[in-house]
């Protein structure tokens, strides 16, 4: 019941009848009490339809609060010479964005914004103890950005998952998604199975940062740590001098600093070994690496 009342919500009478993840078709009722989505399938024309309203920028970047897709993307250029070496799109409730940056760079700008990189998010997956990480999610306070494919060393498509406000299996390749803000419903090319074993350990990593968090505002003082954050928010301080960028630029300096003395005698540790391990598990941690 709770299901097809989202559905009677949210789905146009447009849509196609479509298998849900749990395999009920919406019925006839459903079908005409539902007449506020358009529909945008990217196994067909969807891209063109988007296409239509793109605008270009080459600095492009990823809006947390209105970007809700990310998708690899190269136009064909005598069907749109305007946009000559387009390598990806970002889709808006109000707004398509088109750029010559790769999806896997818009992820990596992003990240570094936050200190501390995507050290949590390995962190977090390497607590399940499987044999094989599964594709890395960013996850960072309310942010939750999902690869749509299984791999996220290459450029791919992303999903703003926590702004879907419901998503559904609607083939054997492809989801139904629809955004918050948005009254679009979107027909992704991706297996549903991957997408919600992807989501799965996206809500893992959401909710053993949350918990880390809780543990840590149960034993400190909220009202001491707002006062004191506050003061240092009124200093003046670059992006390596957050307390979170320094606190990691620390502690990965002591762990390379230990590990290179147990693999090697202390005076044999050169500045130029330290420099190179160290940028070593930068690339390693600090983004989406080839």
């Amino acid at each position: 019941p709770i299901l097809h009342f989202k559905l009677k919500l949210f789905f146009s009478k447009r849509m196609p009848k479509f298998n849900c993840y749990w395999g009920n078709y919406m019925n006839k009722k459903q079908e005409s009490n539902c007449a506020c989505c358009q529909v945008v399938d990217f196994s067909k024309d969807g891209f063109k339809h988007l296409m239509r309203h793109a605008v270009f920028e080459r600095e492009a970047k990823i809006d947390i609060c209105k970007t809700n897709l990310i998708l690899n993307f190269r136009p064909n250029e005598d069907e749109y010479p305007e946009f000559a070496r387009i390598n990806a799109m970002l889709v808006e409730a109000d707004r398509v964005i088109v750029t010559q940056k790769q999806t896997k760079r818009l992820i990596n700008e992003l990240i570094e914004t936050q200190g501390i990189g995507l050290f949590v998010d390995r962190a977090c997956l390497g607590l399940k103890q499987k044999k094989r990480i599964a594709p890395l999610s960013y996850v960072w306070g309310e942010i939750e950005l999902m690869p749509l494919g299984g791999t996220y060393r290459h450029s791919t498509n992303w999903i703003m998952l926590n702004k879907v406000k419901l998503d559904l299996r609607s083939g054997e390749k492809t989801m139904a998604v629809t955004f918050c803000d948005s009254q679009t419903c979107y027909l992704l090319p991706t297996s549903p199975q991957m997408y919600f074993e992807n989501k799965k350990n996206c809500r893992y990593i959401y909710e053993k940062e949350h918990q880390v968090i809780g543990e840590v505002l149960n034993a400190f003082n909220l009202n001491k740590t707002i006062e004191i954050y506050e003061k240092f928010c009124q200093t003046e301080f670059n992006e390596d001098d957050t307390p979170i960028a320094a606190l990691k630029q620390s502690a990965r300096k002591l762990l390379t600093d230990s590990i290179l003395k147990m693999l090697f005698n202390e005076e044999e540790i050169t500045e130029m070994l330290f420099a190179d391990v160290m940028n070593g598990i930068s690339s390693r941690y600090d983004k989406l690496n080839s």
